[in-house]
């Protein structure tokens, strides 16, 4: 085998290693920023933001590290809700509201009367126009977990690169 070829090899070698090296790079990073989320979010200790906490994950697909939450209810993305907030202004999507609010009921965290008949399901609609009123007229602040997640992430990884590019390339 020439020089050249020797080389090449040796390119292919240490390319396959880096490869290696940057995926589970990303993959502690993912894990990482995952953890982080849920430490933020288990902060602010609601049920809303622990629902989202265990739809939070991360993947990794042709280098490229994607990480977030695909935490719906009724068909509506409240972890946007939850990471930018709500503008005032605009009404909240009023199943999703009721959808938690019965919730709350369901696991104690709420009482209402059950014995209330026909007129229970009238309270709880009642409640929803409230909070969503109130949503309306106030918004929903942002939290960021994702923002603040993302930003430890990047650090996480770009601390640990040089040292990577150092091992496989000497």
């Amino acid at each position: 085998m020439d020089i050249k070829q020797q080389f090449s090899e040796n390119v292919k070698e240490q390319l396959k290693l880096l490869d290696k090296k940057i995926d589970n790079l990303l993959a502690l990073t993912g894990i990482k920023m995952v953890e982080e989320v849920r430490r933020l979010q288990d902060v602010n200790n609601n049920y809303a933001t622990r629902r989202l906490s265990n739809h939070t994950n991360y993947k990794i697909k042709n280098h490229t590290l994607t990480f977030g939450s695909n935490a719906s209810s009724n068909g509506y993305n409240y972890g946007l809700v939850q990471e930018y907030g709500r503008k005032p202004g605009t009404w909240p999507y009023f199943l999703a509201i009721y959808a938690w609010i019965e919730k709350k009921v369901r696991l104690g965290h709420m009482t209402l009367e059950k014995s209330l008949g026909k007129n229970y399901a009238a309270r709880v609609g009642q409640l929803t126009f409230l909070i969503s009123a109130k949503i309306k007229a106030k918004g929903i602040k942002g939290k960021f977990f994702y923002k603040k997640a993302f930003e430890l992430g990047n650090e996480f990884f770009l601390g640990r690169f040089n040292s990577v590019m150092i091992e496989v390339f000497g």
